[in-house]
This record gives structure tokens, sequence and C-alpha cells, in this order.
């Protein structure tokens, strides 16, 4: 038997700690996608020729920023996707997350098989490449609605810059198969979402008389059929349970941006001033605030607090 030099020992543990190091990453990573049961039949080969020829139309940009590391595009044509090339792209990204999915539960930290990380390494680079094509091409629909509603109280790159990311949270739970153009899903979304800013600055402006449960009720928000706020006491139980779901720097944003102690003329901290004291940029901040109230949206579902009521 070939007895193996020191530097190739330690070459090989080397190799083995990065190969294991990269399957830990993989197992801690999220694969959420949208199920179709054509995924458990399906080849990549299959998948690349159902590309349409005609999947992209030209349009100028008119948007250019960076929103969760996804570069948006800046000074090009922004290529506009027709329904088959849409339909494709959703399919693509749905089908290689489904696929790292069914990788990852053959993953062993302690016995790491190179091939298999390489391959759920590619699937996951392959489904986040078809959702940036998505967000590329929707930008513009972002923009659009933004200058819709922006004025001299509503300023045009916040909302964009909220819209950004209601726009990735629509692409990740939009389901393909039921025929719809993502557009008109993604519009209902944005605009709702829009609605809801307005209403909280409109509220904001006056001499802070809502109650802090007001507040965050409105920013998660909960309606009622008419309209009408939701109520009071199931918010005040929302607010006391925070620490069942949220992290000690989640809680420290939701407790702040929506003054949740202390007197009821306590303002709300700023995106801006909440970045300078954690010392995070504005833009992580208020995505941390879009993860934590996602999470009391799930524990106010879990606990039944609004029945009747949607949970937007």
């Amino acid at each position: 038997m070939r007895m193996l030099s020191t530097e190739q020992k330690t070459n090989h543990l080397t190799q083995n700690s990065s190969l294991r190091e990269r399957t830990v990453q993989l197992l801690r990573q999220e694969c959420q996608y949208i199920h179709s049961r054509s995924y458990e039949t399906l080849s990549v080969d299959e998948l690349n020729d159902s590309c349409p020829e005609d999947a992209y139309s030209e349009a100028e940009s008119i948007v250019e920023g960076q929103v969760n590391g996804l570069g948006l595009v800046t000074g090009s044509d922004v290529r506009l996707l027709t329904k088959e090339g849409e339909e494709y792209l959703f399919r693509r990204m749905n089908f290689f997350a489904y696929r790292a999915n069914m990788l990852r539960s053959r993953l062993n930290p302690a016995r790491p098989r190179r091939a298999i990380v390489e391959e759920t390494e590619y699937c996951i680079q392959q489904a986040q490449e078809a959702r940036s094509q998505l967000v590329q091409a929707n930008v513009r629909l972002v923009a659009s609605l933004a200058n819709k509603f922006s004025n001299a109280r509503v300023d045009f790159d916040e909302l964009v810059s909220e819209g950004n990311l209601i726009l990735l949270n629509a692409i990740d739970k939009f389901d393909v198969d039921r025929g719809f153009r993502f557009s008109t899903y993604a519009t209902h979304a944005i605009q709702r979402h829009y609605y809801r800013v307005i209403q909280r600055k409109q509220r904001r402006r006056g001499i802070e008389v809502s109650a802090p449960s007001e507040v965050l009720a409105d920013s998660l928000p909960v309606y009622d059929q008419d309209g009408d706020m939701i109520d009071d006491a199931a918010a005040g139980e929302l607010i006391r349970r925070l620490g069942e779901c949220l992290d000690e720097r989640e809680q420290h944003i939701i407790r702040d941006r929506f003054a949740l102690e202390g007197k009821g003329n306590r303002k709300a901290k700023t995106l801006k001033t909440l970045a300078i004291e954690m010392g995070l940029s504005k833009e992580r901040v208020r995505q941390l605030q879009y993860r934590a109230l996602d999470k009391l949206r799930e524990l106010c579902r879990e606990l039944n607090l609004f029945p009747n009521m949607e949970l937007c």
C-alpha cells in the first residue's frame, strides 16, 4: 500500500474540511419552492429543451439599484418576459430549488460526498439565476407603481426599495400552474403594500395618538372585509408574545420601529436611526423588519388571534 506524504495528508484533510464546511452551509440554506408533480419526473435536459425561442422582448431601463444582493440593471435595456418566457423561468427556478432540496436530504456532514455537494450547489445557483432574471424583468413594474403612489410626503426611492422587497416575496410565492400572469399577481401585492405605507404615514402625521398596538397591527397588517381596525386586545396579546418567535435583534427592531414600549407619545424610530444604532445598513434593517413581521403573521395564524380576517 502506497503511503501518503505529510503534504498529501495535509491537503487531503484540508479538502475534507472544506467539503464538510460546504455541506454544513448547504444544510443551513433554505430551499423554498412551489411544488409541481411534474418536477418528480422532469429531467434537466427536458427542462432546457422547453425554453421558448421568444422568451424576451426589449424595453428601456428606468430603474437602477440593488436589493437582497441582486444587482438591478443600470444603464442598459431591461428584457421583458413574454408569457411563455415567464412560465419557463418560474418552472426553472422552482425545479432547481426542488432538486436542490431533494439532494440536501442526502447530504451527510460527517461523510460528505463531493458529487452530491457540487450538484446541490449547481442547482441552487441555477435557481438563483432564474430568480434574478425574474426580478430584472419586473423592476419596471415596481418603478411604475412607485411613481403612481409617490408624492411630496411619500418618497419615490423608499417606495421602490420596499416594492422590490415585495416583488421578491411575490416571486417566491407565485404558483405558475394557476395560469395567471405574474405581473397581475405582483401588482396587487405591491399596491396593497403601498396603500399600507401611505396609511401608516398619514396616521403618524397626527400627534401619534394611535396606540402602539394599533400601529403594529396596521403594519402587519390585518384587515376585516370592511377595512376596519382589528381587535386591539388581540394586538396587545401579540405584542406580549414577541419573544416566542423573534430573536433579540428582531424584537429590538419591532419594539423601536413601532414604539411598543414607554408612554403613548413615544416616537417610533426611523430605519436610518436603527441602522446607526445597530451598526447595520438601512436596507439590512428593513429586511430584518420584514422577516420579523412575517414571523408575527405566522404566530397570528397559530394562535388564531384574528379569526375571519385576512393576514396580508
